[in-house]
């Protein structure tokens, strides 16, 4: 289990993801998408390995990683450094260009 490091940017779009899920949805859902995330870290802390290089190889940038949080369009992006895992954004899939996305992550 590697420690997770959050990027400022990465804080800050937590913040903003909750933020327009509880005007959007209200407190419960927001709850559950902070829940969700929680549990997307801690996978991604347990194996870092496991997440997506498919945005980095589009980048040229092959340690970049992702994984889904859950069942939503948001996905963590990161690098695995030897003592801890680097998460650097949380995006969104409505911000990609829809080659960045495997099959199974256009639904």
């Amino acid at each position: 289990m590697k420690p997770i490091h959050r990027r400022p940017a990465a804080i800050e779009d937590l913040i903003r993801q909750v933020a327009y899920r509880r005007n959007a949805a209200g407190e419960a859902s927001a709850m559950a998408l902070v829940d969700e995330m929680q549990a997307c870290l801690r996978s991604i802390s347990e194996a870092p390995a496991t997440g997506s290089r498919r945005i980095g190889q589009l980048l040229g940038i092959p340690e970049l990683q992702w994984k889904r949080v859950g069942k939503t369009k948001l996905w963590f992006w990161y690098v695995e450094e030897a003592d801890h895992v680097d998460v650097i954004r949380l995006v969104s899939t409505d911000q990609l260009p829809r080659q960045a996305m495997l099959p199974d992550d256009l639904h």
